[in-house]
């Protein structure tokens, strides 16, 4: 008891007014989430200018009237503190105690329920959405996935904030909210929240705590009309031409807080479309692109949706020139009597000088030529209905709108019929081959029949 009458002594003396000593502001403590094994944190501010001055923290039962705790920080201006040292349920006092030499004095104390104080971190805006004078808000939840008490403000630039509060449910995913708006005009919000606490518990509590205000997000228009745009074609080499995209801005309204543009690319003719996505905050963009035809489309996005997309057709280059080589590499497989396939490959971009439409493929021999055309993307052909034994000669040439190019040329022979059969014939041969053999032995058993019947006659 002798101790705990010091104590009472010491902190109950004050010398606020000492020359020297300036005691710090109240302290405030809280813990960031409603989980039962959150940690306490007490903050205060220092109002004594001298250097070495040291801080205890004193935490006192006011029922059992004894000290839970007295912490000495040094020259910080907050302590952590575990939880497993303290009554959370009960009414607490606390206070600091500041030392400048040989001075004491002791901040203003507060009467507090330690489970009653939760100071949760300010509200996160993960989404914003306008549309129709309609504000839709998505917010991240606290750690502890609890619903909470909101308060949201907004005004315009300038002007005096309006508020409103609003609860969420617990274990959602998210949090949301949707605020009306005056369409044409542009705003600024801001939100802070606080814990549900347990009522039977905190009714009574002074010291219930908001979150600090999340930042000040501006609110936008939304993007209404696709962006205008334009488009420079500049010189063409190696199968190439290089690409100058600008757009305008959107309004001013629609630009506050700023935009992000999307770019997606795609060029045609190929097997697959070849694209490409880009997002920049400039207002132009630089590419190089084939001949081929490419389509370019451009979002804007800002912070609270996108506008429309617009769609820039780059035709494709025509009646460039004709391609400058024929197809490389052709190469005859397969031959039979009556077929082959003939396969290359493709004339490189740079040297078809051109939009190519299509492969010409010419089969000349017995004094006659056929022509074929396949498409661009295709690297053989089956070449039908061919005589055995012959000789023939397969030109190949790339073509664009301009005309063809050069051939490319191949000879090959068919195999004679002797060499092999089709499965036509062989089926024939086979049906020929069973009738003889069936002849054959028809023939041989009559004739064994007609030589018994005699022997049989001529017995006495």
């Amino acid at each position: 008891m002798g101790i705990r009458a010091v104590l009472l002594l010491v902190v109950s003396v004050s010398l606020t007014e000492a020359a020297g000593c300036i005691p710090t502001t109240s302290p405030w403590c809280y813990k960031n989430s409603t989980l039962p094994e959150e940690d306490f944190m007490c903050k205060w501010d220092k109002r004594n200018p001298k250097e070495n001055q040291t801080h205890t923290l004193f935490i006192w039962d006011s029922e059992k009237k004894t000290f839970i705790m007295f912490a000495n920080s040094g020259d910080h201006s907050e302590k952590y503190i575990l939880l497993e040292e303290l009554i959370t349920t009960r009414k607490m006092d606390i206070w600091v105690q500041t030392q400048v030499g040989n001075l004491t004095c002791n901040s203003s104390k507060i009467s507090v329920i330690l489970e009653c104080l939760v100071k949760y971190s300010a509200p996160q805006i993960t989404s914003m959405k306008r549309s129709a004078g309609i504000l839709s808000l998505t917010l991240g939840k606290p750690k502890d996935r609890k619903g909470v008490k909101y308060e949201i403000r907004w005004r315009e630039r300038g002007s005096e904030w309006q508020n409103a509060t609003f609860e969420t449910e617990d274990s959602t995913i998210q949090d949301s909210y949707k605020l009306h708006l005056q369409k044409q005009t542009i705003y600024q919000i801001q939100l802070r929240r606080q814990a549900k606490l347990q009522p039977h518990l905190c009714k009574d509590s002074l010291q219930t705590l908001w979150s600090d205000w999340s930042p000040v997000r501006d609110v936008p228009l939304e993007i209404r009309l696709p962006l205008v745009k334009c488009w420079v074609e500049k010189k063409w080499m190696n199968g190439t031409r290089h690409i100058n995209l600008t757009w305008d801005e959107p309004s001013a309204e629609e630009s506050v807080g700023g935009v992000e543009y999307k770019l997606n690319i795609n060029v045609w003719p190929c097997e697959k479309p070849k694209r490409k996505e880009k997002l920049t905050l400039d207002r132009a963009y630089k590419t190089s692109i084939t001949y081929s035809e490419a389509r370019i489309s451009i979002i804007a996005t800002n912070k609270v949706g996108s506008s429309p997309p617009v769609e820039i057709i780059i035709p494709a280059v025509k009646h460039l020139s004709t391609p400058i080589k024929g197809p490389g590499n052709v190469n005859i497989s397969n031959v039979t009597h009556e077929s082959a396939v003939v396969s290359w490959l493709s004339i490189p971009v740079a040297e078809q000088r051109g939009f190519l439409l299509h492969y010409l493929i010419w089969i000349s021999g017995q004094g006659n030529t056929t022509l074929h055309k396949v498409q661009a993307n295709e690297t053989s052909f089956k070449i039908k209905n061919l005589h055995p034994g012959a000789s023939y000669t397969v030109s190949i040439a790339g073509e664009t709108m301009a005309g063809k190019g050069p051939n490319s040329t191949v000879n090959f022979e068919t195999h004679s019929e002797e060499m092999g059969l089709s499965w036509q014939d062989q089926t024939i041969l086979s049906v020929c081959v069973v009738a003889l053999l069936c002849t054959i032995i028809c023939s041989v058993a009559v004739r064994r029949g007609s030589r018994r019947n005699q022997y049989i006659s001529a017995a006495p």
